[in-house]
């Protein structure tokens, strides 16, 4: 699994490709997790809902990536 679009990450780049694979997983559940409570928080507010929508997609594509790079200098081989 690898992060950005179009780039790859080669087998011999990680030591440990299926607890890279699950901490890319886990990272993805938790962003869609706050995928949901933002329509759940829509369905009581709207105004809600936009500024939770605002807040997860603006930083939350930052800490993503932010994430996805430590989750890399983890497990790549050295």
């Amino acid at each position: 699994m690898h992060f950005w679009t179009g780039s790859t990450v080669e087998a011999d780049e990680i030591a440990d490709i299926p607890a890279y694979n699950r901490a890319n997983g886990i990272m993805w559940l938790i962003y869609t997790a706050g995928m949901f409570a933002v329509g759940a928080f829509s369905l009581f507010s709207m105004t809600l809902g936009v500024i939770s929508l605002i807040i997860l997609c603006v930083p939350g594509v930052v800490v993503l990536i932010i994430t996805y790079g430590r989750i890399y200098d983890k497990y790549k081989k050295v």
